[in-house]
């Protein structure tokens, strides 16, 4: 790789004057104001000396490389800002806040990431290209340079290309490298500007620093934290069986508002995402014409699945879970007791992309529905007091060659021990027969009117989606 480097290296930019730039044949920035919009000048802002000295760098250097050019009498005028960055260094925008609200947004599609990351799933090596000042190989439109004019304290300039925080740039960043990968992308290269999930070829992990920043995170004192948390679980609700169910409490306590607003039922939530996030789900990816399984929940706020796919007669590997709250109409059509004519209505419709619906005969294809909708109803029929101790349940499940099995071990409170060992009367692969164990370990509880359980299980798959 170094020799390839070494070889070619007078095709990579080291300096912004080695930057050729894109052709505006090829592509250029333009804006499309609204008619109505009328232009705003912003009165100069009053910077520290040190600021300005940072100011006059930064112009010194986009001029230099011919990024910027004085302007005279602009009707746009925007003011630059002086952010800190890491390591105490600075950095300069551009405030264009007013000019972005002036255009309607660009409806190019910009790609999901999550599904880049799908399909880098897998590879065995991966390569990572950064453009160099990707913005600024784009020139802007000769008529729309001095819309985004800026005023310094050392004068006034326009961009010659494309600069940052303009409302489109990434919908015309994203145009350009369709343009130049088109026959690569989704073959052999992929084309985003930011990630946070990670892609390894033994699967798609959730990044560890969105994890870190979940388990850092203070309990929210108002209605402002707590929606910022909420954002934080939401962006990893892939990687989290029935999410939307899980989240419920926070969702809530927002609609509650105010600092009081956090109850026990948030904390509880907490702390099952936090443990569930220690351990999280590695997603795997599809390969082409393969065939896709998918567990189906309803409750009674939530509709939720797992798609997944078997490499093996006896191996399950999740791909995706998806979790929607349901609207009221939508919840009121799930819970009518009579849904024949309408799963068959459903069923014509969906049978052009491929799908295949079974009904509800036997647990063997439906564990994971039968335990969502059923058993997360069943402790509303009995009322127990809530003095009662915990039991605890173990549950494995195995398949082999010789037929699939499942072991159960119920201890009381008070030490005492019910074992029981059931061989399954059809083929399961092994996820199956711990659903099958989970199963049966519930019923044995249930007929003991066991209220408190603590149920254990090494199945990674059921724990994560149950």
């Amino acid at each position: 790789m170094q020799n390839i480097l070494r070889r070619n290296h007078d095709i990579f930019a080291w300096t912004h004057s080695d930057m050729k730039g894109i052709h505006p044949s090829i592509a250029s920035h333009r804006f499309n104001v609204f008619p109505a919009a009328r232009p705003v000048r912003q009165k100069i802002r009053r910077f520290h000396p040190d600021r300005q000295e940072v100011i006059r760098n930064e112009i010194d250097k986009l001029l230099e490389a011919g990024f910027i050019r004085e302007v005279s009498y602009p009707d746009w005028l925007a003011n630059v800002v002086v952010v800190p960055k890491k390591e105490g260094k600075w950095q300069v925008c551009v405030d264009y806040t007013n000019l972005n609200n002036a255009c309607p947004k660009d409806s190019f599609p910009l790609p999901r990431i999550d599904q880049i990351v799908d399909s880098t799933s897998g590879q065995g090596m991966l390569s990572f290209l950064d453009a160099f000042s990707g913005y600024h190989q784009i020139p802007m439109s000769p008529d729309d340079e001095e819309k985004i004019a800026f005023i310094t304290p050392h004068g006034l300039y326009c961009y010659k290309v494309m600069p940052f925080g303009l409302k489109n740039a990434g919908a015309t960043y994203q145009k350009l490298m369709t343009k130049i990968f088109k026959p690569l992308i989704g073959h052999s290269v992929e084309c985003w500007q930011i990630s946070r999930i990670y892609g390894q070829p033994k699967g798609i992990e959730v990044s560890p620093d969105q994890v870190k920043a979940v388990m850092e995170t203070p309990l929210p004192r108002n209605k402002k934290e707590l929606q910022r948390l909420t954002g934080k679980l939401v962006a990893l609700g892939r990687f989290i069986a029935r999410f939307t169910d899980e989240l419920r409490p926070f969702f809530l306590a927002i609609r509650k508002a105010g600092a009081h607003g956090w109850t026990d039922s948030c904390q509880n939530a907490f702390e099952k995402i936090k443990h569930c996030l220690t351990q999280p789900p590695i997603l795997s990816s599809p390969s082409p014409k393969e065939k896709l399984y998918m567990y189906l929940a309803v409750s009674e706020w939530a509709i939720s699945a797992v798609l997944f796919r078997c490499p093996s007669p006896k191996e399950q590997k999740p791909i995706y879970y998806v979790s929607r709250a349901l609207a009221d109409p939508l919840r009121n059509i799930l819970h009518e007791l009579d849904l024949t004519g309408r799963m068959l209505q459903w069923a014509i419709k969906l049978s052009e992309f491929g799908i295949e619906f079974q009904p509800r005969l036997s647990m063997k294809g439906q564990v994971m529905a039968d335990f969502v909708l059923e058993y997360s109803r069943r402790p509303s029929q009995h009322h127990e007091s809530s003095k009662q101790e915990w039991w605890t349940l173990r549950v494995d499940g195995a398949s082999r060659s010789s037929g699939s099995r499942v072991g159960l071990l119920l201890q009381s409170p008070t030490g005492e021990h019910l074992e029981q060992a059931i061989r399954l009367g059809f083929s399961a692969s092994n996820n199956e027969a711990e659903y099958e164990a989970i199963l049966s370990g519930l019923d044995l509880a249930l007929a003991l009117s066991v209220s408190k359980l603590r149920i254990y299980s090494d199945s990674q798959l059921m724990i994560q989606h149950v």
